[in-house]
């Protein structure tokens, strides 16, 4: 195979591809539409399989008096993005035969990728069957299960009805499409499958590696798959572990930082588990940054080497371009809460997708001090976003607790804390083009990878983290941002508000270093932390193979 004759199919339950398309939930889906539209900028023959929900994941809104996560469909036309395909198949799922139509969306760059989105919302389908492509990550489990047969099986029959053959290489990211294996074993056979097979394994939570009862399987598939994925599933679990069967049954099987591949063996030991740390798409830079990249580094999208040009950016252009870019978050954010910012006050920003790990409410305890140094340095805003979990108001993830802590900061004080509702790409690229720094204090070993600050570092916003996921490999203490240490909790707290402190005052005391600080996040971590060198290391070390 070369580079011009391999064709690749990439599998993912949520595909964030532009703003207007609820398909994703959060960064596993963002990580995907930026290795989707990378393909296309290489010239890759290359397509993505997901599927169509019609509801999105879902809208959120905030109750503030209550300080819970209000959850709402997120409706949209899939005809104003996608053509619907004149094929249609028939499957079942739980004895019930249903039809199945394909929408095709298309990425068009150096080559064209079309990514084909599953849609069992056909008329003559049973409710079951039309809710299976509703929402994403529904909570009922016998849906969610029916979604992954959906985007396994089913995706490996849409692929059949749109191309003439097997693609060379299949791509499952994340282990939600691991049932298209036995279709593909059926297909081919046991061990030209696996060659063909990549697998990305994502977070080391519990929650990432879904567990079911065989009965539960049996009762789901056909006789034939059920039978298939027995015989490629070689241990005597009670519950089929997803991760477990790709790692066995995967040629090439990887995780997404140095530390997750660590972390990954520890829970996986006796798989041959690589690490391909995970990249972000120059959609991330914000147009106003752009086009001074443009003018002053030339072609830095297809050649990162001339991120080593940044220094020559002039300085009062380069603070320039921030300021216009936290201008235009301070709007944004006016428009969606009506709460008013000021875009000459140090603002911090925090946005992920809300789980207890990630550590939402880690600075809490802390405002009381915060409120103390803001009046100290005339100013201190913080800018947190992010979905809680389906159907939980955001008490499991402590969402609940931020908000009524951030309700409980008096009105007059120097400390301006807000929670923006219903993060998107949107949001998500005026947020990390416009703060001064990036915040991320996840628990150690936790995180896979984490790509938000990447997308604050590419755009000359350095990090503060706790050393996980791409962090560790990313951080030059000082130059591309800075490190929360500590052997516990409380340490933790303590090293970040000491930092919080020495960035603030840096910044305010010795401009002229904290703007060097800030050429330098671009300059030494974009050129690495692109989807670009990410998508051509899988070609190297799996793909090509």
């Amino acid at each position: 195979m070369t580079l011009r004759t391999i064709s690749i199919a990439y599998f993912c339950l949520e595909l964030a591809l532009q703003n207007e398309l609820p398909t994703y939930a959060g960064g596993l889906g963002i990580l995907a539409g930026d290795t989707l539209k990378t393909a296309a900028d290489i010239g890759l023959n290359y397509c993505g399989v997901s599927l169509l929900y019609r509801e999105g994941y879902f809208k959120q809104s905030l109750d503030y008096n209550n300080c819970v996560q209000i959850e709402q469909p997120d409706t949209w036309e899939p005809r104003q993005f996608c053509q619907l395909m004149n094929n249609t198949f028939e499957m079942q799922i739980f004895q019930d035969k249903f039809k199945v139509q394909i929408w095709e969306y298309s990425i068009k760059s150096k080559s064209e990728v079309k990514v084909y989105l599953l849609d069992t919302n056909v008329a003559g389908n049973s409710d079951f069957a039309k809710s299976i492509t509703q929402n994403l990550y529904c909570a009922n489990n016998n849906l969610r299960l029916a979604q992954e047969i959906l985007l396994g099986v089913g995706g490996m029959l849409a692929l059949g009805f749109v191309s003439d053959k097997i693609p060379d290489k299949i791509h499952l990211n994340e282990s939600a499409a691991a049932f298209l294996i036995p279709q593909l074993q059926l297909d081919t056979d046991m061990e030209s499958a696996k060659k063909s097979l990549v697998f990305t394994t994502h977070t080391p939570e519990v929650h990432g590696h879904r567990q079911y009862e065989w009965s539960l399987l049996q009762s789901a598939f056909s006789p034939e798959i059920y039978n298939q994925l027995k015989l490629g599933y070689k241990h005597d679990d009670q519950l089929f572990n997803q991760t477990r069967y790709c790692l066995e049954n995967s040629g090439f099987c990887n995780a997404v930082s140095k530390i997750h591949q660590s972390v990954s063996k520890q829970m996986f030991p006796g798989y041959p588990i690589e690490s391909v740390t995970n990249g972000v798409h120059e959609r991330w830079i914000s147009p106003n940054r752009s086009r001074i990249y443009k003018q002053y580094l030339g072609d830095f999208e297809t050649d990162k080497i001339n991120f080593h040009k940044i220094k020559q950016i002039p300085n009062d252009i380069w603070v320039a371009a921030h300021y216009q870019d936290k201008q235009d978050l301070v709007q944004e954010i006016k428009q969606r809460t009506s709460f008013e910012l000021d875009p000459k006050i140090f603002t911090i920003g925090f946005a992920r997708r809300v789980d207890p790990y990630k550590r939402h409410g880690l600075l809490i305890d802390e405002f009381p001090k915060l409120e103390e140094f803001a009046n100290q340095v005339g100013g201190l805003q913080i800018i947190y976003s992010g979905k809680a979990f389906v159907g939980t108001g955001g008490s499991n993830s402590g969402l609940n607790l931020l908000l009524q802590a951030i309700k409980n900061i008096p009105s007059a004080s120097l400390l301006k804390v807000v929670y923006v509702p219903n993060y998107n790409l949107d949001l998500g690229l005026k947020l990390v083009n416009g703060v001064d720094l990036w915040l991320n204090n996840p628990i150690v070993g936790k995180e896979a990878c984490g790509t938000s600050g990447m997308k604050a570092n590419i755009n000359g916003i350095p990090n503060l983290s706790t050393l996980d996921g791409w962090w560790s490999e990313g951080s030059v203490e000082g130059m591309t941002g800075f490190n929360i240490i500590g052997s516990s909790e409380i340490e933790e707290k303590s090293n970040l508000v000491a930092k919080l402190s020495y960035i603030i005052n840096l910044c305010k005391s010795e401009p002229d270093q904290y703007l060097e600080l800030t050429k330098n996040c671009a300059l030494l971590n974009s050129p690495y932390f692109s989807s670009r060198r990410m998508l051509e290391e899988y070609l190297l070390k799996a793909y090509l193979k």
